[in-house]
């Protein structure tokens, strides 16, 4: 019973992280009043912004952007993130502006109790046939949403609607099945072994532990970390580096013209696209070093103790490993753009991380399938 509480208790911190993490980026987007991306068959323009005379612009060189508010960049996020196997997240509300974010029975259910006053709705429910653990808190109407909404009804202050995640239950509740198997594993073997016993249960339920860490800080596709787990040990990277002044690098790297791949071959061979190039990554790599999946089809590595020059010779390693690549049922390789470099002592995780992502656009602009630096 226990441990079934502490694996809820995992669930459930697993949503809250997400929630305010979605939250977190929602309100740097709506404080920006949007931001623009190309127009793409992904990301056409949002007809609810249709009034705004700035919904479309173009750029000198005539590439036309679209503008991207809050809403629609949190359901582009959650999309991507229920086709990688994610927790999957919901914007949604009792008077929804799109048919596609109307509640479903258990968010409209929880949106009217939170209504009443209550900070959020949690519960063990079922989502497209899978159990799952669901976690509702409210979206207050803030200045930046009346652009949209104003017309609802809506006042500041007031909810105009929730954030929905759901986090899978069946792989943290087979990692509890194996804990509890080596709790009883140690029951039986105290009586017969005494001491040995102890230890023997203690070392699997260590192994139990370990699986559910795992779970939580990997890539359920490629088995890379992911990214929430690479920022964490970015962080301390950084600060280990400028203590002991020593050298740090990362290679940001973003495959080219994934999109094409998906629509010509279908996303399951994009999936086998996306485990060969991290297999690629993580065998190039040294064991200090950490590879991740940043996320759909963007990769970083970090690299402790390597200088800018040392990483662009492996930025070139990987690029010429990944185009060599044979990948059926592709009739071409495939190609990636890098981005790479190193950290400075007065940089912020901000200003490291947005520097190599700054030479991955560039490389991309250059012509894709190279390695930048800056």
């Amino acid at each position: 019973m226990q441990q079934r509480r502490e694996t809820l208790a995992l669930a459930y911190t697993v949503a809250l992280t997400l929630y305010e993490k979605d939250l977190l980026y929602r309100r740097w987007a709506a404080g920006q009043g949007g931001v623009y991306a190309p127009v793409t068959a992904a990301t056409p323009p949002n007809p609810y912004l249709s009034h705004l005379p700035e919904r479309d612009i173009r750029t000198p060189s005539g590439r036309r952007l679209t503008l991207i508010n809050p809403a629609y960049m949190n359901r582009q996020v959650y999309e991507l993130a229920q086709k990688i196997g994610q927790p999957q997240g919901h914007i949604t509300s009792l008077k929804p502006l799109r048919p596609e974010n109307a509640p479903d029975p258990w968010e409209a259910a929880a949106l009217k109790v939170c209504e009443q006053g209550q900070a959020e709705v949690s519960g063990i429910g079922k989502l497209d046939g899978k159990e799952v653990l669901r976690l509702m808190r409210p979206v207050m109407t803030e200045k930046s949403c009346l652009g949209c909404h104003a017309g609802q009804g809506y006042r500041l202050g007031e909810i105009r609607g929730g954030i929905s995640l759901a986090v899978p239950m069946t792989s943290l509740w087979q990692a509890q099945s194996s804990a509890n198997l080596s709790l009883t594993v140690s029951h039986g073997l105290l009586w017969l072994l005494g001491v040995a016993g102890i230890f023997l249960g203690i070392t699997r339920l260590e192994r139990a532990n370990q699986c559910i860490i795992a779970l939580v800080n990997t890539d359920s596709l490629t088995r890379l970390a992911n990214r929430r787990f690479f920022i964490d040990l970015l962080e301390k990277a950084m600060a280990f580096a400028k203590r002991h002044e020593q050298a740090l690098s990362v290679i940001m790297a973003d495959l080219d013209n994934f999109k094409s791949v998906n629509d010509t071959y279908g996303h399951q061979a994009g999936d086998q696209v996306l485990v060969a190039f991290a297999q690629v990554m993580q065998a190039s790599i040294r064991q200090e070093d950490l590879a991740a999946r940043f996320g759909g089809e963007e990769f970083i590595v970090m690299l402790p103790g390597i200088t800018l020059e040392q990483a662009v010779i492996l930025g070139e390693r990987l690029r010429e490993l990944l185009s060599n690549l044979k990948l059926p049922p592709l009739k071409t390789g495939v190609t990636a753009s890098f981005g790479i470099t190193q950290y400075r002592p007065d940089d912020t995780l901000e200003s490291l991380v947005n520097r190599a992502d700054a030479a991955l656009y560039a490389a991309k602009a250059a012509g894709r399938n190279r390695v930048m630096s800056g």
